[in-house]
């Protein structure tokens, strides 16, 4: 069974949805080879072939892992919010919300 939820229309990848804050989909597959994140749209973390895959442990919680890879790639300060906006149980694509590292 699949379920939705009902979420704001996502911006293109480094457009903010407001002010200072960043907007992605992030997919989590979990499957034979393993639980691992995939973000979409995002020029460094999507990897140069669009197929880059973060892997994560079983008892790992996605919005800390989601926090550590931004802040830790430089792509944001903080993580401010995630939420489902589709899930089965082989996957779950997240929305990502972020507050930007800020540009000088």
């Amino acid at each position: 069974m699949y379920t939705t939820q009902t979420t704001p229309l996502q911006q293109p990848a480094g457009e903010p949805a407001v002010t200072g804050r960043g907007v992605l989909t992030v997919l989590e597959t979990r499957g034979l080879r393993g639980r691992g994140l995939h973000f979409c749209n995002h020029a460094l973390l999507s990897g140069s072939n669009h197929n880059l895959w973060f892997p994560l442990s079983p008892e790992d919680d996605v919005f800390t892992v989601l926090e550590r890879i931004l802040v830790m790639n430089g792509a944001a300060v903080n993580l401010t919010c995630i939420s489902v906006r589709a899930s089965c149980p082989e996957y779950t694509d997240w929305l990502v919300t972020f507050n930007r590292v800020p540009r000088d």
